[in-house]
């Protein structure tokens, strides 16, 4: 991050959050400031058309580099497991919304804090009840680690294979693209003569930064990630039909079980 915290930088910028926090999701609460890092505590419903399917207890940290740095956010009422196969890091426990790098390609300028609730955390609450009710997690899924760097960068790139994805990252991470260099193809033929279109196309999707840091975490081995990490994804239908149902048969049992008293 350089220059101020999103905060500092914006004099009005907490009193704004606050205020929507208020209308939108009054459960929710500033809670204070620690090393630039905005704390956020209280209760999160989970909505659809104006109907509660859910509510869970969250605790949010907004970092400084907000929006452009997306906040981290840890469900603290014990009702998702921490583990990878839920999407939540075992260490340090926050939820696992969608590749870092696909977050940043997608949204390069960040998004809004409401935008933040009511899409990717909405969105993966409502996977977390689907799986509550024995359903499949109902948006597409990565692999954890180096698996899913690799997975996302194959998409990006239109290429197969750990060495290509390497070779097209290191590729796009040069200061200069020149004609002379080789292909990151494994044609062996120099660009100019190979993909130099394709390749000068995809340095204005993905910042040469991005590049340099991916290929340098993807090339470095840190353990595989087996287990599935969840995705930002578009169609939701099916996962809120599955929660909306959910919610309906609970909702059914207690109205039974309140007939039922003497």
């Amino acid at each position: 991050m350089s220059g101020k915290p999103w905060h500092k930088a914006d004099a009005t910028a907490l009193d704004r959050l606050r205020a929507e926090l208020a209308e939108h999701y009054p459960s929710l609460h500033f809670t204070g400031i620690v090393d630039d890092w905005v704390r956020l505590l209280g209760s999160l419903p989970v909505e659809h058309e104006g109907q509660e399917l859910g509510l869970f207890k969250v605790q949010m940290w907004v970092p400084p580099g907000f929006p452009k740095d997306p906040p981290r956010l840890w469900e603290v009422g014990g009702r998702i497991p921490r583990t990878l196969d839920r999407h939540v890091y075992p260490k340090p426990g926050n939820c696992c919304f969608f590749y870092p790098d696909e977050f940043r390609l997608r949204h390069p300028e960040g998004m809004p804090l409401l935008d933040f609730l009511r899409g990717p955390v909405r969105d993966y609450f409502l996977g977390q009840m689907a799986v509550e009710s024995g359903k499949p997690w109902p948006f597409g899924e990565r692999a954890h680690g180096r698996d899913g760097g690799f997975e996302f960068y194959e998409e990006v790139l239109g290429v197969k294979g750990r060495e290509p994805v390497l070779a097209y990252l290191t590729c796009l991470s040069y200061e200069t693209l020149k004609g002379h260099h080789r292909c990151p193809c494994g044609s062996g033929v120099r660009l100019r003569q190979c993909h130099r279109l394709e390749i000068e196309g995809l340095r204005k999707a993905v910042p040469r930064d991005m590049a340099h840091q991916a290929a340098k975490r993807l090339s470095t081995s840190n353990g595989e990630g087996k287990n599935r990490a969840s995705g930002l994804q578009e169609n939701k239908a099916d996962a809120v039909d599955q929660v909306r149902n959910l919610a309906e048969a609970s909702r059914r049992g207690q109205a039974m079980a309140h007939a039922m008293q003497p």
